[in-house]
């Protein structure tokens, strides 16, 4: 056996997957340094906490500032919802109080009590005060006054546009005969577009019409409201009777609304009343230009 033949067999290159030889040593994965980990933590503690100090010296008057302003705003919220219910409560007495004066007929003192309420910043019992007022004034005959309240009511900006809407109608009902029918008309116009008293305003536009001589127009309106699914039962039944007239060229005689029952709050379907009776008159010619 020659010395070449003696020499050790190549041994197998191991794979990847190949397995290891029994009994040989694992290698020794690197150990944590623990003390190291801990020193890193502790300075990056400590330059958050130095960070936090260092944004605190800068703005931390300013936090202060902002927290403050948003706890005042908090408190001065609620409590200003509470005085407005505290308010609110006592209009809502003062206006019961006026109501209850009303049902007993102390009209004078209901008209004052109405008149404080209507100076409030409570603007739906404001509203609600004017309209009452206003048909207190008409069961006195005091026609003009109530004029004035509609008036003024229908010109606050600051009001519901119910109460608005309402008191253009109600000034117009009663100003029928008193003002220069093109100005009352001129004020309808926009109810008789789109409102909740768009079939009254018509109503209203269609008398005036007649009583401007221009009777053709007035029953044109008022067929309008024949033909209106919407229009109100007995307004439509209304309307039927008084386009006949128009078309005959006949100008019905205005008759003055059933006055508001002060001692209950006005509702739309009183407030609205009737506003012509079939008595005729002869038809005035048209004013010449």
């Amino acid at each position: 056996m020659t010395e070449k033949d003696a020499s050790p067999a190549p041994q197998p290159k191991r794979g990847m997957f190949s397995r290891k030889p029994a009994g040989e040593p694992k290698a020794e994965e690197p150990k944590k340094d623990v003390e190291l980990d801990g020193l890193m933590a502790e300075i990056e503690s400590d330059l958050r906490e130095d960070e936090l100090k260092r944004i605190w010296r800068r703005y931390g008057s300013t936090f202060v500032t902002v927290a403050v302003v948003f706890l005042l705003a908090v408190a001065g919220y609620e409590g200003w919802r509470a005085y407005e219910a505290r308010e609110h409560a006592k209009v809502a007495s003062m206006y019961e109080e006026g109501m209850s004066l009303a049902a007993d007929q102390k009209l004078d003192e209901a008209k004052a009590k109405f008149a404080e309420v209507a100076k409030t910043s409570d603007k739906p019992y404001a509203s609600l005060a004017r309209l009452v007022d206003a048909g207190i004034r008409v069961e006195q005959n005091d026609v003009e006054g109530a004029i004035g309240l509609y008036a003024s009511l229908a010109a606050d900006t600051s009001a519901d546009p119910l109460f608005r809407e309402m008191a253009v109608v109600l000034k117009a009902l009663h100003s029928v005969d008193r003002e220069d029918p093109k100005k009352i008309e001129a004020e309808l116009a926009p109810l008789t577009k789109v409102s909740t008293f768009k079939h009254s305003a018509i109503e209203l536009t269609a008398l005036l019409a007649a009583k401007q001589g221009d009777t053709a127009r007035a029953a044109t309106l008022a067929q309008s409201l024949v033909d209106d699914t919407a229009t109100p039962q007995a307004m439509r039944g209304r309307a039927t009777e008084l386009a006949a007239l128009y078309k005959a060229g006949v100008v019905p005689k205005t008759l003055p609304p059933p006055p508001v029952n002060a001692g209950a709050p006005p509702s739309v379907t009183d407030l609205v009343a009737p506003v012509a009776e079939a008595e005729p008159q002869p038809a005035r010619p048209p004013a010449k230009q």
